[in-house]
Order: C-alpha cells, then structure tokens, then sequence
C-alpha cells in the first residue's frame, strides 16, 4: 500500500464529496478503507473545529461590539448631562444636516431630532427656574 501525498488527498476528498464510497476511493488509491476512512474523519473534525472556530469569534466580535457601544452610550450620556443648551441644539441640527432623509415623510432620526429639541427646552427651563 501506498502512502498518499497531500495532492491525493483533496484527491480523496473530491472523490467522496462527488459520491464515491470510502471502498472505491481506496481501490482507486491502493490503500485500506480504514485509511480512507482516517482521511475523511480528519477532515471532518478540522472542519467542525474551524465552524467552532468561526462561531466563538463571531460571538466574541458581538460581545466587544456590545461594550464598545456601551462605553461610547455613556461617554455620550456624561457629556450630554454637562453640555450646555445651545451646545445641544447645536449637535441635533449638524445631525440633522448630515443624515437629512430626502424623501417628504419623517425620519425616525427627524422624530429623535424632536424629541431630542424638547429635551433641551425642558433642560433650558429647568435651568431657567
């Protein structure tokens, strides 16, 4: 029997994804079922362990995605709290500018461009009083 090269190999691999049985593959190899067998089950287990892989850093991406975006909501929310009026009203209408919907209907973002508005007037008043 022959060892296979790595070429022989994907060579096996095709062959059993094109539906050749582990026994045909062998014959055609001059090697055992087993090692066919060995062959097919490796690459199995190499593949399960990169979708393992690509699973637990697809959810570790989610998770510093999550803590990056709840560090800036709160740098966010301290400098709003210490921003004065003008400041604010200021920021909602450079917002307003860069992310104006074109179409005739209001934007979710033009309703949180007003309701943003009232939150500074009642700001504004209760620093008035």
């Amino acid at each position: 029997m022959a060892k296979l090269s790595d070429k022989d190999r994907i060579t096996v691999l095709k062959d059993y994804a094109a539906g050749k049985s582990a026994r045909e593959i062998a014959r055609k190899f001059d090697v055992s079922a087993t090692a066919i067998s060995k062959i097919l089950n490796k690459a199995k287990s190499l593949h399960d362990e990169k979708e393992s892989l690509q699973k637990f850093t697809k959810q570790n991406n989610a998770e510093i995605a999550q803590i990056v975006i709840d560090d800036a909501m709160n740098l966010l929310k301290m400098k709003v709290k210490s921003a004065s009026v003008s400041d604010l009203i200021k920021v909602i209408e450079r917002l307003t500018v860069l992310y104006k919907d074109n179409s005739n209907e209001m934007s979710a973002l033009d309703k949180i461009v007003i309701s943003l508005n009232k939150l500074a007037e009642v700001k504004n008043n209760d620093n008035i009083e």
